[in-house]
């Protein structure tokens, strides 16, 4: 039986986990973690390379004690949105607490990705295992397990239904009838669960990957 192995780029900028020292080296500028030509180099040589994909990590909790690219790095889908513009096929995958995040923008931000990339954009959903992260959001306490993921269940479902606002020929942009959307084929979410109440719709037409 054949098998096909995928292959993602995780760079760690000036040192993360297990690589701490890697600002001490000479080939590494002291500020890589926070210079996007420093990720756009990485990602075009992994895509020359055949990678599939460039994957981003992300935590919204530090203290003086985390690796230095914990440190001082780049948001991640920000980061991503500048290498889609200098790549053409490679994956491009962040990180994003579903903990500490709105499912609607950051739906939004995601489809934003997609299209900005041609349909190359990843989510990695997490929900956070730093207690300190709950107080950077105005919580005491971070939320226990099963509520947690509990939440981070209802909040991919929500997403996905965002995404799904529009249909994909929704915008006929037909200059001669004077009809720019079919607003038949727009569709509110009415979202009412245990976490979250969402009306929708999306302010963004179905991303390329939404609408394989």
């Amino acid at each position: 039986m054949s098998r096909t192995l995928h292959l993602a780029l995780h760079p760690y900028g000036v040192g993360g986990p297990g690589q701490h020292g890697l600002w001490k080296d000479p080939r590494v500028a002291k500020n890589a973690s926070i210079d996007i030509n420093y990720y756009i180099r990485l990602a075009q040589t992994a895509e020359h390379a055949l990678f599939d994909a460039l994957f981003i990590v992300d935590s919204q909790f530090i203290n003086s004690t985390y690796p230095a690219h914990y440190l001082n790095r780049l948001e991640p889908l920000t980061l991503l949105s500048a290498v889609a513009t200098h790549t053409k096929h490679l994956g491009l995958v962040g990180t994003a607490s579903s903990t500490y995040n709105s499912p609607f923008n950051l739906a939004r931000r995601f489809a934003s990705l997609d299209h900005i990339s041609g349909g190359r954009a990843g989510w990695n959903v997490v929900t956070s295992f730093d207690t300190g992260t709950a107080r950077n959001f105005g919580l005491d306490e971070h939320l226990d397990y099963s509520t947690r993921y509990g939440r981070a269940l209802e909040f991919v479902q929500v997403a996905r239904g965002l995404w799904d606002s529009y249909e994909d020929d929704a915008f006929p942009a037909d200059v001669e009838r004077g009809v720019f959307l079919d607003p038949a084929k727009l569709h509110g979410l009415d979202h009412t669960g245990e976490h979250f109440k969402i009306a929708g719709p999306l302010n963004l037409s179905r991303s390329p990957r939404a609408s394989r």
